[in-house]
């Protein structure tokens, strides 16, 4: 990191610590929306896996009663107005619109209305008229602090990060404020016991660990189990924030990477793209190329439609998984009865 990015990121995190310690004394104030919040965020730049954590609470609120509705900005959506991404059945609008992951939530969560809005207070309200959900999930909303919440979880992908201030989005201590914290990639980790015996003493909420476990791979034609992948050669194609990650889980599955084609998150995959690289795997050795489920919806429409193309489709799996899920469910019960006083 040069000079000038450092200046950046220390003037950028001079701010944050400004403004949250005005919230912190009261000066500024969260709003009150009325309904419990349970927020998803990270503390730094970069995919550490908020996607894949709030489909995985979305579908643990849901199997419980409690009827949610997924907030999101929309991050580089290419619309501006608030919109309605899926209601309880149907998604309503393209990719394009909605932005990468909400449209990518709203096709995996069947039953959960998505709504994306810069203003999180104006989605909250729209949230609440069209659907009068029991609770919302705020997407990506440690750093939104207009909306109160009742619990803020935070992703770190790996703990090398908190020791690096140009990664962080604010500064560790910022951390005291989480309810809880989870290492999204402990699998990837040594020494993570120590680690976590360190943080627990530093901060006063619970520490989770998680990792992302191969389910299926796919395509609109056909599904397999992961297993399938085992002493495949594959090509792998993403844009996401963490593809050294992607590629060490599909190789987890047995599978060998021969080639990888790794673009900047929320990449593009215009026609020319696709083709050039379709072009190259089919004169190649390769068994089968794969791309994440979220590259999935961009990039399949310029594909043969009987190619050896698929998607990698993961789960979230969670140590201690029971109690973080009672925990959040506990926390949006009590408050409807809060309300009721």
């Amino acid at each position: 990191m040069n000079l000038v990015s450092r200046s950046i990121i220390g003037i950028y995190h001079v701010v944050m610590k400004i403004r949250n310690t005005l919230y912190n004394r009261g000066i500024f104030r969260s709003v009150s929306v009325s309904m419990p919040v349970v927020s998803v965020g990270n503390l730094s730049f970069g995919g550490t896996g908020k996607t894949p954590m709030v489909i995985w609470i979305a579908k643990q609120l849901q199997e419980a009663g409690f009827q949610p509705v997924i907030i999101s900005r929309g991050y580089k959506r290419r619309s501006y107005f608030a919109k309605v991404v899926s209601d309880k059945e149907n998604v309503l609008v393209s990719r394009r619109t909605a932005g990468d992951e909400p449209y990518f939530m709203a096709r995996k969560l069947p039953g959960i209305p998505v709504v994306v809005s810069k203003n999180r207070i104006k989605g909250a309200m729209i949230a609440k008229k069209k659907f009068n959900p029991r609770v919302l999930i705020l997407d990506d909303g440690f750093q939104h602090r207009k909306i109160e919440r009742n619990i803020d979880i935070v992703l770190i992908d790996s703990p090398d990060t908190l020791n690096k201030p140009g990664l962080l989005r604010e500064p560790p201590d910022s951390l005291r404020r989480a309810h809880a914290v989870v290492f999204t990639k402990y699998d990837q980790f040594q020494n993570m016991d120590e680690f976590e015996k360190a943080m627990v003493k530093k901060l006063s909420c619970s520490i989770f660990r998680a990792k992302f476990k191969p389910d299926k791979i796919k395509n609109d034609r056909v599904s397999y189990d992961a297993e399938y992948l085992a002493g495949k050669t594959v090509w792998l194609v993403c844009g996401i924030g963490n593809p050294g990650y992607f590629k060490k889980t599909v190789e987890s599955c047995g599978a060998h990477v021969s080639k990888i084609y790794v673009y900047r998150d929320h990449a593009s995959y215009p026609k020319w793209r696709v083709r050039k690289i379709m072009k190259k795997f089919v004169v190649s050795t390769a068994d089968l190329l794969l791309t994440t489920e979220k590259d999935w919806y961009k990039f399949k429409k310029w594909i043969p439609a009987d190619s050896v193309c698929y998607y990698l489709d993961i789960d979230m799996d969670i140590n201690r998984d029971k109690i973080l899920r009672k925990y959040i469910l506990d926390q949006t019960y009590l408050d409807q009865f809060e309300d009721l006083e």
